[in-house]
């Protein structure tokens, strides 16, 4: 493989990581807030000490793929990892409607009309971004491809 090409690859996986990262922040934070109080009072830790372990997966996620691994290889890995930050509700509805993890990950992670050409995953990020999705998963469930 050519320098240039794994130089580029290695790049892209660092700042789809740092995305990843990013996001997972965004999204605990915002849920858990009023539960990190409960939290340390009874167990001691913080919601941050979350992000270790899913951090640590995407990276053995990452490790486990072929040298010549292809983009979308590398971005099915981290749909996976981004789909296992977003909400419960969100991520029960959409394995209901798409069936399978990999299918709700990918159309997550995909820009989208109904949501003026954002993601998913980032409408989640907006104040009632959780109730938007959901409305559209239960469009896509009855048919309605808006």
């Amino acid at each position: 493989m050519e320098p240039l090409v794994v130089i580029y690859l290695g790049l892209s996986v660092f700042l789809l990581i740092a995305c990843a990262i990013i996001l997972h922040d965004q999204i605990i934070d915002r849920r858990v807030r009023k539960e990190s109080r409960a939290l340390v009072s009874t167990t001691g830790r913080t919601t941050e000490n979350r992000q270790g372990p899913l951090l640590r997966q995407v990276i053995a996620d990452l490790e486990e793929l072929p040298d010549d691994a292809s983009f979308t290889q590398i971005k099915a890995a981290l749909d996976r990892a981004a789909f296992q930050t977003l909400p419960e509700s969100v991520r029960r509805r959409a394995l209901e409607v798409f069936g399978d993890e990999a299918s709700a990950a990918e159309w997550l992670t995909t820009r989208i009309v109904a949501l003026g050409g954002q993601t998913p995953v980032d409408t989640l990020l907006r104040a009632n971004g959780e109730e938007e999705v959901l409305a559209i998963l239960g469009r896509i469930e009855h048919g309605v491809f808006s």
